[in-house]
């Protein structure tokens, strides 16, 4: 989870501070990530 914060963190960081602007692929991978943090945390457990 928190690989997963620090990843779109990042991307935000480097767009705001930086002056860096994430291209599309930078997005869907962050996206990515968050999707698998989203599995991880509610997939049911039996």
């Amino acid at each position: 989870m928190y690989g997963a914060i620090f990843i779109v963190m990042s991307i935000a960081w480097a767009g705001y501070f930086d002056g860096f602007k994430p291209d599309r692929l930078d997005l869907i991978g962050g996206l990515i990530v968050m999707a698998g943090v989203g599995v991880i945390l509610f997939w049911p457990r039996s």
